[in-house]
């Protein structure tokens, strides 16, 4: 859809920027990776209180909007960036358990080295 408003009066947004890479400020919170993991084990959870535990986890928040792909029909021009609740349930458990791995092996690596120096 074509904007009825002239070039200069357009909103233009800025892409924030997120930390994807591990820091050893992250192993501080692994007590939300733990209570993440065992609401992915409720079987009726929904996706609201995964998110809420998401979001205060930045580098997972973080790698789980790269992860997300939106529908072709969605732009963030016309309807804002998406939240965490949506992005978890259009990636799906799949999805978010992947790049929940991820981010524990990342995790896990980094302890080893912090533990070695």
């Amino acid at each position: 859809m074509l904007s009825t408003k002239p070039p200069s009066q357009r909103r233009v947004r800025e892409k924030v920027h997120r930390r994807v890479d591990v820091q050893p400020e992250d192993l501080r919170h692994l007590e939300v990776l733990h209570k993440i993991l065992r609401l992915l084990n409720e079987p009726k959870q929904s996706a609201a209180p995964l998110a809420r535990l998401v979001e205060k986890l930045p580098v997972l928040e973080a790698r789980v909007r790269l992860a997300y792909r939106p529908p072709q029909w969605f732009t963030e021009d016309a309807y804002g960036e998406p939240d965490v609740t949506s992005v978890l349930v259009m990636m799906g458990n799949r999805g978010f358990e992947t790049v929940l791995l991820q981010l524990l092996e990342d995790l896990t690596l980094l302890n080893g080295e912090l533990q070695d120096q």
